[in-house]
């Protein structure tokens, strides 16, 4: 219990304190922090979708001319992708998995958030103040049994 209370703790000040770049910090560090991110993303926006199965993976994606005329982001732009798994013997994600979040290296913020069924949404800007919060609209899970072989 007081391991998880220090490792809160730890991760809260590294979030306030490396929040604004994570193109400085070690890819340790970084990946520790960038799957505690979208992992509370998940939690906020689509907590149906939230698996603690198996590693998330990371992908770094830069931005380039298609997805700036597309999304108006700027070219060069870098952003990750944290990406939750899930056990396909149980459940089935027509996506191939179960969330995934995009995350801006130069301020830490997560924009984007893809359900392994239904799509996503873009993210708002977090709000200073509780006053400010909108209400948050979660993303509705959408269950689908795994697929089954077909058999002649």
């Amino acid at each position: 219990m007081k391991r998880i209370l220090f490792l809160s703790i730890v991760l809260i000040a590294a979030i306030s304190s490396f929040s604004q770049n994570l193109e400085k910090m070690k890819k340790e560090q970084r990946d520790v922090l960038l799957v505690e991110i979208a992992k509370n993303a998940v939690k906020k926006y689509a907590p149906g979708y939230y698996r603690e199965y198996g590693k998330p993976k990371i992908e770094k994606n830069i931005i380039d001319k298609q997805e700036s005329k597309e999304s108006g982001y700027k070219i060069g732009r870098i952003s990750y992708k944290v990406i939750f798994p899930y056990d396909e013997s149980i459940e089935f994600f027509y996506y191939g998995f179960s969330a995934a979040v995009y995350i801006w290296e130069d301020t830490g913020r997560a924009f984007v958030i893809l359900v392994g069924n239904s799509g996503g949404r873009h993210l708002p800007e977090e709000k200073n103040t509780r006053a400010q919060e909108e209400e948050i609209e979660i993303i509705p899970y959408i269950k689908r049994e795994p697929r089954q072989l077909i058999r002649d």
